[in-house]
């Protein structure tokens, strides 16, 4: 074991020299023979270098580009700087890496201090490393954020407040430059800076990026931050609870809109084939991993359902699998497997509360808050009774509802406490408070004899997923109704039943115009295509005005551009328009900075609606002319 760990740590001494710090796997045990030539019999009988790695190597991983094998450090914890904290990350104190002489927590050694015994029992190895290797290893790690935690360290400021943000370096910017080899302030060109910088070219850096000011920004609490945002908190006084607050704010969400599973699909008639936009599986949900082709495979169906049952609680954070014979371990927190060698995707129907209403089938989310470390609670779909120990009041499809419209973020008031959500950075905060808490979004579990439930008697008029197209009587009241829409005598009309796209329509009309527009109708459209998915795009030929699905007041403008048939469609239109320009590729607005409803070729007289929402739209008949 001893001469494992010797190994181990002559690779990670080799790997934190290099920057990036990783090595092709041979070059790296190569250099290893050269000094070390009794390293090669533990290696050997452990089956090379690869299975050696995999099997006594816990602070290496292997990464795998094409035919190369890579190996780089593996930082298996994360770093807090929280005093008096009871979780199981490495704990330094808030001025690391520097050292205060004041500090008693600076003078303990971070492996003896009592914080970190959960971690050194863990990981045996970090006893054996050396302190210099140890400090390198560790700025590569990630830190925790809280906002209530000195995150920065007081030494990088000079200003009266301890915890801002590190400012540019006086020294490198005077005449004599500045020689100090730990230096803790950025080193920018204070006029580039400003935005002024006269010389050309500059001796001093206008480079954000260059490996010391890289540094600086990890050992500030390891936010990853652009160019752009380094420039923000250099010109502003920025405090670590703000800085730390409009990070999270700004971080990322994984949406799964990518990934959606095609319903109509799972009902058995989607009349979109090979051109639908979404995947066709028998499942509404589906799990996958991308192998060694950067294809993704799928698990089988009892793997999956472990998958699936596993995340949808949001205090499982790994769960062990087999992935061809071998057990690998699933990380939902990164979704990837083998410490990141691979990446994993779940796949699903849309959310039960998209604006694009897809059914029962639809996935229902709930969405959790985290009390402290792993404790987690759901925001409870109805007001919680009691008052000695109030809940949190807010209902799962409400915050749902804000997520999938776009919004930022979303308050609200309980109890006369106002809280924020920030949807970005999956964070919670009480207004006028520090204190930010985690939140979650994760499926409900549905097992699939249930959603198979949901799929029968689809042929039946009352099912949501109920679409018919019924050829009309000539001569009846609706075929005499569309002659005088139409103001001709159609040769065809076939009357459009889409249960799913009226409930759509319902909900969003609300107390909306509705007004009868003209679409043209392209035949190489099947009617169920249209009947499950309404009118999704325009023909280029009609597409005068940007994006938008275009409709017309008139049926004979289809005509002049030689479309045989048309479709009658209900629109509902909102308050506020405005004129159309060819070059809207979003929802314009209006002179007053409104954003419109619709957009019209000639305010004073429309002939051409455009409308980006395509729940707006209800197609009612088509029509050969």
């Amino acid at each position: 074991m001893s001469n494992d760990v010797n190994i181990e740590l002559q690779l990670l001494s080799l790997l934190l020299e290099k920057h990036p710090p990783s090595i092709p796997l041979t070059q790296a045990f190569n250099i290893l023979y050269q000094t070390h030539k009794w390293a090669f019999k533990p290696v050997t009988e452990a089956g090379g270098p690869v299975p050696f790695v995999d099997k006594y190597c816990s602070l290496l991983t292997l990464e795998r580009k094409d035919t190369t094998v890579i190996v780089k450090p593996h930082i298996p914890f994360v770093i807090c700087r929280e005093d008096q904290c009871s979780c199981c990350m490495l704990h330094v104190c808030q001025h690391w890496p520097s050292r205060n002489p004041s500090c008693k927590m600076c003078k303990v050694d971070i492996l003896t201090s009592p914080f970190n015994v959960k971690v050194t029992k863990r990981f045996p190895i970090l006893v054996n490393i050396a302190p210099n290797v140890l400090t390198k290893l560790m700025k590569l790690s990630k830190f925790v954020i809280r906002a209530s935690t000195p995150i920065l360290y007081e030494k990088c400021s000079l200003r009266k407040d301890p915890l801002s943000f590190p400012h540019v370096c006086r020294y490198y910017n005077s005449e004599s430059g500045c020689d100090r080899k730990n230096c803790l302030f950025f080193h920018l060109c204070q006029r580039y800076l400003r935005g002024a910088c006269p010389n050309e070219p500059c001796k001093l850096s206008h480079d954000f990026n260059s490996r010391h000011n890289r540094d600086i920004v990890e050992i500030c609490g390891g936010i990853p931050m652009s160019p752009s945002a380094i420039r923000k908190v250099l010109k502003t006084e920025t405090t670590v609870a703000e800085l730390a607050t409009e990070l999270m704010a700004r971080d990322f969400r994984i949406l799964d809109t990518a990934t959606d599973i095609c319903v109509w699909n799972l009902v058995g008639q989607c009349g979109s084939g090979a051109n639908c936009p979404c995947h066709h599986v028998n499942m509404p949900f589906w799990w996958q991993y991308q192998g060694d082709e950067k294809t993704w495979q799928s698990w089988d169906v009892d793997t999956i359902m472990i998958l699936e049952k596993a995340f949808c609680n949001p205090m499982i954070k790994t769960v062990e699998i087999k992935l061809r014979d071998l057990p690998v371990v699933i990380d939902f927190t990164s979704m990837t497997i083998l410490n990141g060698v691979y990446k994993i995707r779940r796949m699903s129907t849309a959310s039960y509360y998209n604006p694009a209403y897809v059914g029962k089938l639809g996935t229902y989310y709930h969405w959790y808050w985290e009390e402290r470390e792993d404790i987690w609670h759901e925001f409870p779909s109805c007001v919680t009774q009691g008052r000695e120990n109030p809940q949190l009041e807010l209902p799962s499809h409400v915050i749902e509802t804000a997520f999938l419209s776009g919004k930022e973020e979303l308050q609200f008031t309980i109890s006369g406490t106002e809280f924020i959500l920030y949807f970005h950075g999956m964070q919670m905060r009480e207004i006028g408070r520090k204190c930010i808490r985690k939140i979650t979004r994760r499926p409900v579990y549905r097992h699939i004899s249930k959603c198979a439930t949901l799929s029968l008697g689809i042929d039946a008029p009352s099912s949501e997923y109920y679409t018919e197209a019924v050829n009309v009587t000539k001569g009846s009241k609706e075929w005499q109704h569309v002659s005088t829409l139409l103001n001709t005598n159609p040769r065809k009309v076939t009357k459009l039943v889409s249960n799913l796209i009226q409930t759509r329509f319902n909900r969003f009309k609300g107390s909306k115009k509705i007004v009868t527009l003209f679409h043209p109708y392209d035949k190489k459209l099947s009617f169920k295509s249209i009947l499950q998915n309404g009118i999704t795009d325009s023909p280029s030929a009609i597409k005068t005005y940007g994006s938008g699905v275009h409709l017309t007041k008139h049926p004979n403008y289809s005509q002049h551009l030689h479309f045989k048939s048309v479709i009658v469609a209900d629109v509902a239109l909102g308050s506020r328009t405005t004129r159309a320009n060819k070059s809207d590729e979003q929802l314009p607005k209006d002179c007053f900075g409104y954003t419109v409803d619709y957009c019209v070729d000639n305010v004073d007289n429309p002939q051409v609606f455009v409308t980006y929402n395509l729940n707006s739209i209800m197609p009612r008949y088509i029509v050969d002319l």
